[in-house]
């Protein structure tokens, strides 16, 4: 599914860059994110509060190009 989504964003869509935000303890996510191409950005510290707590969250980026050079020559 996350494959799909790409494909749809960067040729579809023609976007530049794909950005995602994840709670610093979801490691699960953040491979999630890693495994699809995307690229760690940022630490954002105490960036969320669920209402008790605040937590950290990272920020990840993925380029057209970045994506497009891991997909090999087939992608427009």
């Amino acid at each position: 599914m996350g494959q799909c989504t790409l494909t749809y964003a960067f040729t579809t869509l023609k976007l530049h860059k794909l950005c995602g935000e994840v709670l610093a303890d979801n490691t699960r996510s953040q491979r999630f994110h890693e495994r699809l191409g995307f690229r760690r950005e940022a630490t954002h510290r105490d960036h969320f509060h669920d209402g008790n707590t605040y937590h950290d969250v990272i920020g990840f980026g993925l380029l057209a190009e970045e994506w497009r050079d891991s997909q090999g020559a087939d992608t427009p």
